[in-house]
């Protein structure tokens, strides 16, 4: 992840939620803009019961005399992990705000990143750290328990997202092979061998 001088489009899918925060949080420190997409498919170690007795807990966290002053629980994954994120940033200094504003998150893939190359955090991937039998809860099934209204609508752009492309893949594979089938056909043809060697003498 150490990327200079361009930004970091991290994919946030098989990511333990908190190792993958962590190292984001470095990044963005450094200087360096750090982009998460699907931030639902981020992942929480433990059982979804541990993980939403755990949820339901902090839910109850208020403000006594005034609950309308906060704390403010999001249900989103985007907002949930920009609040990991910031409480490991000096947010209330003028270097953790120019941090955080570096920071973008998304639920789902939005279409200016949709064609441009995701990474992956290696030191946060949980097949990198986990065991096999470790239950992990996808961080997206457990908010929509807890209130996420969107889940169902980010699964359905998704599902056009990942059938758009496929469509275009087949379709650049389908033109590719006519281009090597037309190829072939004129490789024996001399009048095409002397037009192309009249090409590459002129530099095309």
């Amino acid at each position: 992840m150490s990327t200079q001088n361009r930004t970091i489009v991290l994919d946030g899918k098989g990511h333990i939620l908190g190792r993958l925060a962590a190292n984001v949080s470095k990044e963005i420190l450094a200087g360096k803009k750090v982009v998460v997409v699907r931030c639902e498919e981020l992942l929480l170690q433990g059982k979804m019961k541990r993980n939403k007795v755990a949820y339901e807990s902090y839910l109850r966290k208020r403000m006594n005399t005034n609950p309308r002053k906060g704390p403010f629980h999001h249900r989103a994954p985007s907002q949930h992990l920009f609040k990991v994120i910031r409480a490991m940033v000096p947010r209330k200094t003028e270097r953790g705000r120019e941090a955080l504003a570096r920071l973008e998150l998304y639920d789902g893939v939005p279409s200016q990143y949709n064609q441009v190359k995701r990474h992956v955090c290696p030191a946060a991937l949980a097949v990198t750290i986990l065991k096999p039998s470790s239950p992990v809860t996808r961080l997206g099934d457990l908010l929509k328990r807890m209130g996420w209204k969107y889940h169902d609508v980010v699964v359905k752009f998704e599902e056009q997202r990942k059938q758009q492309n496929q469509q275009y893949v087949s379709e650049v594979k389908a033109l590719d092979k006519l281009k090597a089938e037309a190829v072939s056909q004129l490789s024996g043809n001399t009048e095409f061998q002397n037009v192309v060697k009249k090409l590459a003498e002129l530099g095309y």
